[in-house]
């Protein structure tokens, strides 16, 4: 049977994660040089891709079995694309390639004037597949984690309800006026895979964080998905340093004993990271397609699925 792309459907489910798990397992094992299973996607992840972004959800299916997928992400002008996956035994036959144009015409379909993604830096065969459909690397990305100790959340620090979530359009438009983030940020807090948290001085909202503490699952730790500051906040490093206390303390009350965070190597947030424990584990090179236009502050902010 001729290869076959279509939207994923909740029947497909188990077969993409099984696709998944094959890829980046032989790569580990390649590069390890012996055997490796690499941990399996959660059913929650792919729901989550699917109920945001159904269209961009696609897989590629040969005499009915699913052996690749690819998940984009429309955030207004800004879309992005990550993971993208073709089991061992399809690579070198054409479907990553297909499966990327399919991302691509989507997220251009849904009016993104620029497409990012992250790859690994030491994968030349990996930068070459990208460049070949246009993309171009703009930057480095820094890997960082570090232990928790679940400290106090500081009182310049809190967690936002839903309704306060639903009506940061505006905020989120200043702070970073290229995207739409609110249905994002609710499918997060509404499916159980985090919390948004709010940074406040005496003039209101200065700075904002996603964090993933995936509470519905087991798992030792969480990630920081995004943290915003507001490019009017006076005192920037002092309120991105208490962001990073309170997704501390929220990830610890849910059981989570380390914290990952990817960014940009460039700007003055990895310093301060760095400058608080966080300590590099890993690197990826990003790429971008068309005009990606950043955050106008000091951020976190990863394009990886």
């Amino acid at each position: 049977m001729p290869l076959m792309f279509t939207p994923l459907t909740e029947a497909d489910i188990e077969q993409s994660i099984d696709a998944a798990q094959e890829a980046w397992s032989r790569m580990a094992s390649l590069d390890i040089g012996r055997p490796v299973a690499y941990p399996r996607r959660t059913e929650l992840i792919v729901r989550a891709y699917m109920d945001a972004d159904p269209e961009g959800s696609v897989v590629a299916r040969q005499d009915g079995k699913v052996v690749g997928n690819i998940f984009c992400h429309a955030w207004g002008d800004i879309g992005w694309i990550g993971p993208l996956e073709v089991e061992p035994f399809s690579q070198g036959q054409g479907v990553g390639t297909r499966l990327l144009r399919h991302g691509i015409a989507y997220l251009r379909r849904s009016g993104c004037k620029g497409i990012g993604l992250e790859t690994m830096a030491n994968k030349e065969r990996n930068l070459r597949f990208y460049r070949a459909e246009g993309f171009e690397v703009v930057g480095e990305m820094e890997m960082l984690e570090r232990s928790i100790d679940g400290g106090p959340m500081p009182i310049s620090v809190g967690v936002a309800g839903r309704e306060e979530v639903a009506g940061m359009g505006p905020w989120l438009r200043q702070a970073w006026p290229a995207t739409t983030l609110v249905p994002s940020l609710l499918q997060s807090c509404d499916m159980g895979m985090g919390r948004v948290l709010l940074h406040r001085d005496q003039e209101g909202v200065d700075g904002m964080a996603l964090v993933h503490t995936f509470e519905r699952e087991t798992g030792n730790h969480a990630s920081i998905r995004l943290l915003l500051i507001h490019p009017d906040c006076v005192q920037p490093e002092s309120a991105f340093t208490d962001l990073i206390r309170g997704v501390e303390s929220c990830a610890k009350a849910c059981g989570r004993n380390s914290m990952v965070a990817r960014l940009s190597s460039d700007g003055p947030a990895t310093g301060w990271l760095s400058s608080i424990g966080y300590r590099s584990y890993g690197s990826s090179t990003r790429m971008v397609l068309g005009t990606l236009l950043d955050p106008l502050a000091p951020c976190i902010l990863s394009f990886a699925g």
